[in-house]
């Protein structure tokens, strides 16, 4: 409802790659579990918990690294990231 009002009354809407979900790094695909698995409990719950806390990066050969998705063919090396933590 909010977003038909604000649609509705000509408010602008910013469009950005940047606006993405947090970026997961090499965790993406992983499930609680795997990670826990992979990682241990307590890592699993300071990177679910914490702000400044990143995850493992990706590496730039790894088919979920965002250089490979078209939608990003326009976007320079430097600013795709291999991971991202909330702060």
């Amino acid at each position: 409802m909010c977003w038909t009002n604000w649609i509705r009354h000509g408010c602008p809407v910013e469009k950005s790659w940047k606006l993405n979900e947090r970026h997961y790094g090499a965790l993406q695909g992983l499930n609680k579990a795997e990670t826990a698995e992979k990682y241990g409990d307590e890592q699993v719950k300071q990177w679910r918990r914490g702000f400044a806390v990143t995850p493992p990066e990706l590496t730039k050969d790894d088919e979920r690294y965002p250089g490979h998705d078209p939608r990003y063919a326009k976007l320079s090396e430097k600013e795709l990231p291999l991971t991202e933590a909330w702060r």
